[in-house]
Parts: C-alpha cells; sequence; structure tokens
C-alpha cells in the first residue's frame, strides 16, 4: 500500500475509532503483510459506507464480496469492532491449509469432549489419524489434540473443586522478533494462567534479557487485578514459577519459607512446556513456541516466519490477543455457570463479551459453590506478589514494588 492508500487507511480508522484508535488497531495495521492492509483498507471503507446508509448490496460490491459474505463480516465487525475481524491471517499471508487439516482440528475438539478428562491420549491420536479427511502425521494428531483439550469447555465440577488450586508462571518465547534498531531479538512472553479455568492473570512481554522483569511484572499485575476476587487470607493453592536463569541461583532461598511455592529452575526444556498442555500453541493470533525462548532462535522454520515489529506494536498485539483469550474463556465459563444453574445466563453484564479482569471476577463470582475457589485464587495471587517482592530486590532498579 503506497503512502496515499495508508493516509486514507489512517482516516478511515479515525473515523471508526474517533481521534483515539487504540494502540492495539495500529499494531495491527503496522504489522499486516501490504496485500492484508490493501484488503483492510477496501472491507474497512465498505464498512464505513454501509454504516453511512449504503445499501448492502453496493457496499458488498464495494468490498469486493457477495452480498452473504459481506453480510457475514459486517456481523464479525459488530461484534469486535478490529480490524482483526476484517481480515484473517493478520501480519503474514494466510497459510494453505487444506480442508482436511482444519476438519481434523474441529474432530480434535470433538474426539476430546466426548472423551472426557480420563482420555487415553494414545487412543485418540489413533483415533483422530484414522478418521481425519486427509493424512496426518502422529505428530500432528498429538499437536491438533492437545490445542483441542485447550479449547475445550470447562466442567463446572472441576471449576469448583480446582479453581485456585494451581496458578503457573512460566516463559515461551513467540514467532515475532524486534527490528534491527531495536536490537532485533524474539519477543518473549511471561503468563501466570489459572489451571482450572485456563484464564490468564497476568502477563508481560519483552526481550528474553528482560525475563526477570518480567516475572516480577507478571506477578505484581495478576495480585493487582485478582487480590479481590475472594478472600485473600485463606489458605493459598500452589504457586509453580518456571524461573528464569536472572533467578535460578537465589530464588530457592528467598521464597524456601512459602511451602505453597514450587519453582522450576533446572532443564533447558523446561520453559513453556506446561504453557503449551493449558493453552495451545496460540492465544489469539499468537502462537507460542517454547524452545525459540529457550534458545533464543526464531522458531524452527526458519527466520521468514518471525514477524518484524517494534516491541510497542508487539506488546499491543500480545495484550489485545490475551484480552481475547480470556473473553473466550469467560464464554466458556458462562456454559459452566448455565449448567450448574440449569439456565442460560442472560444477565448483561455478565453475558457481555469482554476480557478484562472485572468483567473475569463478575463471572467468577456468579456462582456460590465457586467461593472457595475465588479464595484459594485471590490468596495465591497475594502470596505471588509476597514472592515477587522478596525477588525485586535483585533487581532493584528495574521494578517497583509497590505497583
Amino acid at each position: 500500500m503506497d503512502p496515499d492508500q495508508f493516509s486514507l487507511l489512517e482516516a478511515l480508522m479515525r473515523e471508526a475509532w474517533g481521534d483515539v484508535v487504540p494502540a492495539e488497531e495500529w499494531a495491527i495495521a503496522r504489522s499486516m503483510a501490504p496485500d492484508r492492509l490493501h484488503i483492510a483498507f477496501q472491507r474497512l471503507d465498505a464498512v464505513m459506507d454501509e454504516e453511512r446508509r449504503l445499501p448492502l448490496s453496493d457496499a458488498a460490491i464495494k468490498a469486493g464480496m457477495d452480498r452473504i459474505a459481506f453480510f457475514r463480516l459486517r456481523q464479525r465487525w459488530k461484534r469486535d469492532r478490529s480490524l482483526r475481524s476484517l481480515t484473517p491471517f493478520i501480519g503474514r499471508a494466510p497459510r494453505r491449509v487444506g480442508l482436511g487439516k482444519e476438519g481434523a482440528s474441529e474432530l480434535a475438539l470433538k474426539l476430546v469432549k466426548d472423551a472426557g478428562k480420563n482420555a487415553d491420549t494414545s487412543i485418540l491420536v489413533e483415533q483422530l489419524i484414522a478418521q481425519s479427511a486427509d493424512a496426518i502425521s502422529r505428530q500432528t494428531a498429538t499437536r491438533l489434540l492437545r490445542d483441542a483439550s485447550a479449547r475445550a469447555s470447562a466442567d463446572p465440577e472441576v471449576i469448583e473443586q480446582e479453581l485456585g488450586s494451581e496458578i503457573l508462571v512460566d516463559f515461551s518465547g513467540t514467532a515475532m522478533r524486534t527490528a534491527i534498531d531495536e536490537g532485533g531479538h524474539i519477543v518473549a512472553v511471561c503468563l501466570a494462567v489459572e489451571s482450572a479455568s485456563r484464564i490468564i492473570l497476568g502477563w508481560a512481554a519483552g526481550p528474553i534479557s528482560r525475563s526477570g522483569t518480567m516475572l516480577l511484572e507478571t506477578l505484581f499485575n495478576s495480585a493487582a487485578d485478582y487480590d479481590d476476587v475472594g478472600d485473600a487470607d485463606q489458605i493459598p493453592g500452589r504457586l509453580r514459577i518456571v524461573m528464569p536463569e536472572d533467578f535460578v541461583n537465589s530464588a530457592a532461598f528467598l521464597i524456601a519459607p512459602q511451602r505453597s511455592v514450587e519453582i522450576v529452575d533446572s532443564g533447558e526444556r523446561r520453559f513453556g512446556r506446561q504453557l503449551i498442555k493449558l493453552l495451545g500453541h496460540r492465544i489469539g493470533r499468537v502462537s507460542l513456541h517454547p524452545r525459540a525462548y529457550a534458545r533464543g532462535e526464531p522458531p524452527a522454520n526458519g527466520m521468514s516466519a518471525a514477524r518484524i515489529v517494534s516491541l510497542k506494536d508487539a506488546t499491543a498485539l500480545i495484550g489485545e490477543a490475551v484480552r481475547h483469550h480470556n473473553a473466550d474463556r469467560r464464554n466458556v465459563l458462562i456454559d459452566a455457570v448455565s449448567k450448574v444453574t440449569g439456565s442460560q445466563v442472560t444477565n448483561s453484564e455478565v453475558s457481555e463479551e469482554t476480557g478484562d479482569a472485572l468483567a473475569l471476577k463478575t463471572m467468577l463470582k456468579t456462582v456460590d459453590r465457586w467461593r472457595d475457589g475465588r479464595d484459594r485464587l485471590a490468596s495465591t495471587v497475594s502470596l505471588g506478589r509476597e514472592c515477587a517482592s522478596a525477588l525485586a530486590v535483585l533487581l532493584p532498579p528495574m521494578i517497583d514494588p509497590a505497583r
């Protein structure tokens, strides 16, 4: 897209969102491949014209789509006013994925749901290979089933029994790399995940060299957002921290008095393995590459696969991915609430599709039987803050413990 067209896109974006366009939308636009940016411009122009009362059939022609496809596009835009809803495969050319491979992903989800929590993974792998429309390898089948498990709906009884019982704090690389003038580093992410609900409680992003600070930010932010979801004075669950190299030699000594804390501090392959089990290989549009974190290298399919972005844009994209992941998990919890109460949740405050901490806490407070879990969650994130305060003495210039 030439500069004049990009200026027109900027004007359209300001019309769509007002003078203050969300930072993540600018990040999405700047990270798009040129052909995708052109599609985004064409469709956004058509959608905005349709909002100005251009007949739907005319707007569809302007978007280069048939009437039905444009109607669906408009519905996505109304649900999620984002460039992401207008253009698939944001930031890169679309992968050539056969219908059979996509069908295998949905088949994997069905198999996981039908099998329940006591499923034998080896049996599911054989079933998926046998039933998939396309030939898939055992490795691919295993990955699809792992991703499907992360997408599966939460069992309300599991939520009741296990909410807050474990919070995992772990690291992974991504498929993004900063520009050369920012060091050309792999963009890493630190995530705190509540294991039963798979809600991301806190996160931080940056180069691998900043891992110590990222860990502290994640722990402090998780506590700031969730320590009031329940009674933080109750017995905490387990806080499992996959420790970065910055703290490996001192962390055990500093946190030793906290018996509810498990520190994983040995082995190059410790990073990201548990994250993948909980979240699958991606959150939103951000793919997770644990080996890229461990080795500080691009994903295995080469440097060409790494998206070159500024650290500011990478952070905005990851933030957007976390919010949308949490919004999806919130919808899963709504389904779980419906199973507990026997009726569909209709309260607008609960059913609105948002993934911020306030909305998630509202959701968790909906079911009285989850009270013990909420107390464990509040207590465990508070424990995380205590650990971060203890560790912060090792990085005094980099983090403010009072945050």
